[in-house]
């Protein structure tokens, strides 16, 4: 496997490796909630006969292991549902901690997405910007005990990768920047997220870009959820793009991302 360390923007070759063992992560995301249904066992006959829901069916990439998960109440009746994890990966001695989220799965997830109020991202008072409202609602839900797992796991200045596709990278951005401002703990903190939406305004794209270097978002340049929010919402982080050539939201797939990158990832240009 190959190292973790992060490249710089002239190093596309190695960010597009990272992100490639990123993208199967964002894939466990999904798959781990898909396990956590009823509807499992269901699926788990499917396999037996050789129809595999392309979820179930995901692989853990190389030296991975799952540390902790968290749920948000956006299932049936609000039921808790997983929607991030914080992960180990890579060999013995050289392992990096990864937080992954996924996408939108959830009825109540859709109508948070569709929330685009906006609300103030707060750090202990401390006033950030405005952020979708929405976004926001989900990653509290979780927020303290990824915070308080990570201070209590991971030691001061250690690499942390975020990461997410579609809601899971808009919640991939808020938990970026927050657990680089962890006080006292001086993280260092990569972002790559896939085919995420806009999530905070003009004063919270400026405290991100200022205080995390190396944030990459993947864009299909024919995936829609990255065209949404429009305008006072801003992208954070650096582009890599391909041209997509699928129909509608068939752009959005996160395996469909996931297969430009081990198959053909010169496809993704880097766009400043």
């Amino acid at each position: 496997m190959p190292k973790l360390k992060g490249g710089t923007l002239a190093d596309e070759k190695q960010e597009l490796e990272i992100a490639r063992i990123l993208g199967q992560c964002c894939l466990v995301a999904y798959r781990d909630y898909r396990q956590y249904l009823p509807e499992v066992k269901t699926e788990k006959k499917l396999e037996k006969l050789g129809l595999v829901h392309k979820y179930i069916s995901v692989s853990n990439p190389p030296d991975y292991e799952e540390i902790e998960t968290y749920k948000a109440n956006t299932g049936p009746k609000g039921k808790g549902v997983p929607i991030a994890t914080l992960a180990q990966i890579g060999e013995k001695g050289r392992k990096k901690w990864v937080v992954l989220c996924r996408g939108t799965q959830e009825d109540r997830e859709w109508g948070k997405n569709l929330k685009a109020t906006n609300t103030t991202y707060t750090i202990l008072k401390a006033k950030y910007g405005k952020v979708h409202q929405g976004f926001y609602d989900i990653y509290r839900q979780f927020r303290n005990d990824l915070k308080n797992d990570i201070h209590k796991k991971v030691l001061p200045k250690t690499l942390i990768y975020v990461t997410g596709h579609s809601l899971g990278g808009a919640l991939a951005t808020l938990a970026a920047f927050d657990i680089s401002m962890m006080v006292g703990r001086a993280y260092k903190v990569h972002m790559y997220n896939f085919g995420a939406p806009r999530v905070g305004q003009n004063t919270f794209y400026g405290h991100f870009m200022n205080k995390i270097k190396r944030a990459y978002r993947f864009v299909n340049s024919k995936d829609p959820v990255t065209a949404v929010p429009k305008w006072p919402y801003y992208h954070v982080g650096h582009r890599y793009q391909f041209k997509g050539k699928r129909i509608l939201f068939q752009n959005h797939d996160m395996f469909y991302y996931n297969d430009v990158l081990n198959d053909n990832p010169e496809a993704y240009k880097f766009i400043k």
